[in-house]
C-alpha cells in the first residue's frame, strides 16, 4: 500500500469539495414545484449537450491540425537526404573529379604522365558525415 502525500490528499479533498459544491448548487437552484423540476433538469441537459458539441468540434479541429502537422513532417522527411546518402554522393563526386582531372592531365593519346599519376594517387576525402 502506498502512502499518500499531502498534495495528493489535498487535491482529492478539493475535488470532493468541488463535487459537493456543484451538487449543492444544482440542488439549490431546482424549483420547488415538481412539475417544473423536469424542465429545469432538461435545460441543464441541453446546456451540457451544447458544451459537449463545442468540445467535440474543438477536438476534431485539433485532431485535423495534428494530422496536418504529421503529414507535413512525413513529407519533410521524405524529401530530405539522409547523411549516408549525402556521404555516398560526396565520395562519388570526389572520385569522379579526381578521375576527370587525371584524364585531362594525361598525354595526347591517353598515355599517363607524372601529373596524372600524382592525381590518381591523391586520397579520397575522409567521410564528413559518417564515421
Amino acid at each position: 500500500m502506498r502512502i499518500k502525500t499531502f498534495e495528493e490528499s489535498a487535491r482529492k479533498d478539493r475535488e470532493a469539495t468541488r463535487r459537493a459544491l456543484f451538487t449543492l448548487v444544482a440542488d439549490s437552484t431546482k424549483p420547488s414545484d415538481p412539475r417544473r423540476q423536469g424542465q429545469h433538469y432538461r435545460s441543464h441537459l441541453v446546456d451540457a449537450h451544447i458544451v459537449i458539441e463545442k468540445l467535440q468540434e474543438r477536438i476534431a479541429g485539433l485532431e485535423a491540425d495534428l494530422a496536418k502537422t504529421k503529414r507535413n513532417a512525413a513529407y519533410a522527411l521524405s524529401i530530405s537526404v539522409t547523411r549516408t546518402v549525402a556521404e555516398e554522393a560526396r565520395l562519388k563526386a570526389a572520385a569522379a573529379m579526381r578521375y576527370r582531372a587525371a584524364d585531362i592531365a594525361e598525354g595526347r593519346h591517353g598515355e599517363p604522365t607524372n601529373t596524372s599519376h600524382a592525381i590518381d594517387c591523391l586520397p579520397l576525402p575522409r567521410p564528413k558525415f559518417t564515421k
